[in-house]
């Protein structure tokens, strides 16, 4: 009915759409299977879209590093949020690497020479990285050695006044590189 239809639009307008942006180069496969490999593209990338017209339409931008690392032989996933407040020396991890590790709160953890603090171990991690460490951009770009450097782009916003497809390609052309 159209009650309905209304009701879901409102209610998608509210919560927005969203749109993953990544390094033209990253190979989407891999991506989902928590396989990040070495592409990445430059973090000023969020503040280039804040700053064209494209700001419009997207309510939210989050930068994040994702990466592979071994810990104490350990294949773990590396995840490194911009919006996370948390102090350079610390971290959350998802509770398999917890348990694989035998990390609690306040368990010391060093990653590529950096030295951190487990501040709490997360049963429902972010993405579902239950085998996941979860860090602040920088402190997560000091661990994999990419400074300035990040691996997606999360976009939010209702693109009520602009489908989809034409958003990613306008996307595309601000951030050389990418695909949106």
């Amino acid at each position: 009915s159209s009650s309905a239809e209304t009701h879901i639009h409102e209610l998608a307008h509210r919560l927005g759409k969203n749109m993953l942006v990544l390094p033209q180069e990253m190979n989407l496969v891999d991506f989902y299977q928590g396989k990040y490999g070495s592409a990445t593209m430059p973090a000023e990338y969020a503040s280039q879209l804040k700053a064209s017209p494209l700001n419009a339409h997207i309510q939210s931008i989050s930068s994040i590093l994702y990466g592979n690392i071994h810990v104490g032989g350990t294949p773990v996933v590396l995840a490194s949020f911009d919006e996370w407040e948390s102090t350079n020396d610390t971290a959350f991890v998802g509770s398999k690497v917890a348990e694989r590790l035998g990390l609690r709160t306040e368990s010391p953890i060093t990653l590529n020479g950096v030295q951190l603090k487990v501040v709490d171990v997360v049963e429902s991690p972010p993405d579902g990285l239950d085998q996941g460490i979860f860090t602040s951009l920088f402190t997560g770009q000091q661990i994999l050695n990419r400074p300035r450097a990040i691996n997606a782009l999360r976009l939010g916003g209702c693109w009520c006044q602009i489908d989809v497809e034409t958003l990613a390609r306008d996307v595309e052309r601000t951030l050389p590189g990418t695909r949106a």
